[in-house]
Protein backbone atom coordinates (compact mmCIF):
# COMPACT_ATOMS: atom_id res chain seq x y z
CA UNK A 1 0.00 0.00 0.00
CA UNK A 2 1.67 3.73 -0.84
CA UNK A 3 2.06 5.84 2.20
CA UNK A 4 -0.19 8.66 2.88
CA UNK A 5 2.42 11.06 4.61
CA UNK A 6 5.51 12.46 3.61
CA UNK A 7 8.21 13.19 6.16
CA UNK A 8 11.37 13.07 7.45
CA UNK A 9 13.30 13.60 10.27
CA UNK A 10 15.55 16.05 11.83
CA UNK A 11 16.45 18.05 14.90
CA UNK A 12 15.86 21.56 16.28
CA UNK A 13 18.29 24.21 15.18
CA UNK A 14 18.78 27.79 15.67
CA UNK A 15 16.04 29.75 17.79
CA UNK A 16 14.76 32.71 16.64
CA UNK A 17 12.66 35.33 19.19
CA UNK A 18 11.73 38.66 18.64
CA UNK A 19 9.36 41.32 18.63
CA UNK A 20 7.33 43.43 16.21
CA UNK A 21 7.13 47.17 17.22
CA UNK A 22 3.65 49.15 17.03
CA UNK A 23 2.37 50.38 14.01
CA UNK A 24 4.73 47.57 11.19
CA UNK A 25 3.08 44.40 9.82
CA UNK A 26 3.68 41.65 12.16
CA UNK A 27 4.35 39.07 8.74
CA UNK A 28 6.94 41.30 7.15
CA UNK A 29 8.68 41.83 10.58
CA UNK A 30 8.83 37.89 10.60
CA UNK A 31 10.03 37.68 7.61
CA UNK A 32 13.06 40.26 7.71
CA UNK A 33 13.46 38.53 10.85
CA UNK A 34 14.16 35.37 9.42
CA UNK A 35 16.04 36.48 6.25
CA UNK A 36 18.61 38.32 8.96
CA UNK A 37 18.64 34.90 11.03
CA UNK A 38 20.44 33.08 8.33
CA UNK A 39 17.75 30.25 8.21
CA UNK A 40 16.31 28.46 5.56
CA UNK A 41 13.84 26.57 7.34
CA UNK A 42 11.90 26.44 10.50
CA UNK A 43 8.74 26.69 11.66
CA UNK A 44 6.61 29.43 14.04
CA UNK A 45 5.95 27.63 16.85
CA UNK A 46 5.11 30.66 19.28
CA UNK A 47 3.26 34.14 18.07
CA UNK A 48 0.89 36.58 20.41
CA UNK A 49 0.53 40.16 20.67
CA UNK A 50 -2.27 42.69 19.32
CA UNK A 51 -3.22 43.82 16.22
CA UNK A 52 -4.62 47.07 14.76
CA UNK A 53 -6.36 45.26 11.68
CA UNK A 54 -6.16 41.29 10.93
CA UNK A 55 -6.22 39.90 7.47
CA UNK A 56 -6.93 36.49 6.51
CA UNK A 57 -8.65 34.03 4.57
CA UNK A 58 -10.70 30.55 5.15
CA UNK A 59 -11.57 27.75 3.19
CA UNK A 60 -14.92 27.32 2.02
CA UNK A 61 -16.45 24.90 -0.49
CA UNK A 62 -16.20 25.96 -4.08
CA UNK A 63 -17.58 23.74 -6.75
CA UNK A 64 -14.53 23.68 -9.41
CA UNK A 65 -12.43 24.88 -6.92
CA UNK A 66 -9.12 22.97 -6.44
CA UNK A 67 -10.74 19.47 -4.47
CA UNK A 68 -13.91 21.02 -4.36
CA UNK A 69 -12.85 23.99 -1.91
CA UNK A 70 -11.89 27.43 -2.32
CA UNK A 71 -11.22 31.22 -0.55
CA UNK A 72 -13.43 33.88 -0.66
CA UNK A 73 -12.40 37.34 -0.63
CA UNK A 74 -10.64 38.19 2.34
CA UNK A 75 -11.44 38.67 5.67
CA UNK A 76 -10.46 42.21 7.11
CA UNK A 77 -11.32 42.93 10.79
CA UNK A 78 -10.26 46.45 12.31
CA UNK A 79 -8.72 46.14 15.63
CA UNK A 80 -8.24 46.53 18.38
CA UNK A 81 -7.76 42.63 18.12
CA UNK A 82 -5.78 40.48 20.58
CA UNK A 83 -3.41 37.81 18.38
CA UNK A 84 -4.30 34.66 20.47
CA UNK A 85 -2.37 32.94 18.10
CA UNK A 86 -0.70 32.04 14.74
CA UNK A 87 1.68 29.14 13.80
CA UNK A 88 3.39 27.31 10.62
CA UNK A 89 6.16 26.69 8.40
CA UNK A 90 8.50 29.16 6.92
CA UNK A 91 11.03 29.13 4.45
CA UNK A 92 13.51 30.34 2.22
CA UNK A 93 13.10 28.95 -1.33
CA UNK A 94 15.51 27.97 -4.11
CA UNK A 95 14.59 31.32 -5.88
CA UNK A 96 15.58 33.33 -2.85
CA UNK A 97 11.87 33.90 -1.88
CA UNK A 98 10.28 33.83 2.01
CA UNK A 99 7.23 31.73 1.75
CA UNK A 100 5.23 30.94 5.02
CA UNK A 101 2.17 29.16 5.62
CA UNK A 102 0.57 31.11 8.79
CA UNK A 103 -2.76 30.29 10.13
CA UNK A 104 -3.62 31.66 13.44
CA UNK A 105 -6.59 32.90 15.53
CA UNK A 106 -7.44 36.84 16.53
CA UNK A 107 -10.79 37.91 19.15
CA UNK A 108 -12.04 40.95 18.74
CA UNK A 109 -13.56 43.65 20.89
CA UNK A 110 -16.80 41.72 21.63
CA UNK A 111 -14.35 38.69 22.81
CA UNK A 112 -15.24 36.30 19.08
CA UNK A 113 -12.86 34.44 18.15
CA UNK A 114 -11.45 34.74 14.05
CA UNK A 115 -9.17 32.88 12.08
CA UNK A 116 -7.77 31.32 8.99
CA UNK A 117 -4.88 31.94 6.91
CA UNK A 118 -3.14 34.96 7.63
CA UNK A 119 -1.46 37.13 5.11
CA UNK A 120 0.71 40.50 4.08
CA UNK A 121 -1.06 43.39 2.49
CA UNK A 122 -0.24 42.43 -1.33
CA UNK A 123 0.25 38.56 -1.12
CA UNK A 124 -0.28 37.47 -4.74
CA UNK A 125 -2.78 34.15 -4.43
CA UNK A 126 -1.94 31.01 -6.84
CA UNK A 127 -5.13 32.56 -9.27
CA UNK A 128 -3.10 36.14 -9.65
CA UNK A 129 -5.31 38.00 -6.98
CA UNK A 130 -3.40 40.34 -4.95
CA UNK A 131 -4.97 40.85 -1.57
CA UNK A 132 -5.64 43.96 0.39
CA UNK A 133 -5.15 44.25 4.17
CA UNK A 134 -2.12 43.82 6.50
CA UNK A 135 -1.95 42.87 10.15
CA UNK A 136 -0.33 45.97 11.87
CA UNK A 137 0.88 45.47 15.57
CA UNK A 138 -0.74 47.32 18.25
CA UNK A 139 1.47 47.13 21.27
CA UNK A 140 3.17 44.51 20.41
CA UNK A 141 4.02 40.81 18.79
CA UNK A 142 6.05 38.30 20.13
CA UNK A 143 7.33 35.10 18.37
CA UNK A 144 9.55 32.31 18.54
CA UNK A 145 11.35 30.42 15.53
CA UNK A 146 13.01 27.16 15.67
CA UNK A 147 15.13 25.92 12.67
CA UNK A 148 15.33 23.08 11.18
CA UNK A 149 18.55 21.02 11.17
CA UNK A 150 18.80 18.01 9.32
CA UNK A 151 15.43 17.82 7.41
CA UNK A 152 13.91 21.02 5.60
CA UNK A 153 10.81 22.20 4.30
CA UNK A 154 10.41 22.94 0.62
CA UNK A 155 8.11 24.15 -2.12
CA UNK A 156 7.71 20.99 -4.81
CA UNK A 157 5.14 20.61 -7.42
CA UNK A 158 2.33 17.90 -6.10
CA UNK A 159 0.97 16.71 -9.32
CA UNK A 160 -2.07 15.55 -7.70
CA UNK A 161 -2.33 19.54 -6.58
CA UNK A 162 -1.37 20.68 -9.64
CA UNK A 163 0.66 23.12 -8.10
CA UNK A 164 3.68 23.88 -5.32
CA UNK A 165 2.64 22.18 -1.57
CA UNK A 166 5.40 22.38 1.20
CA UNK A 167 7.46 19.46 1.50
CA UNK A 168 9.97 17.57 3.81
CA UNK A 169 13.32 16.67 2.78
CA UNK A 170 16.53 15.66 4.60
CA UNK A 171 19.28 17.68 4.02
Amino acid sequence: MENSIIYKVGKSGKILIGRVLPGHDFIQGIEDAFRESGLKSGNLVSCVGSLRQASFIYIKPKPGGLMGAGYDAPTILEGPLELLTIQGPIILDEGGEIFYHFHGTVMDRDARVWGGHFFREGTVMPDGQKLPGGNPVLATVDFTIIGHEGARIVRRLDPQLGMKALTPETE
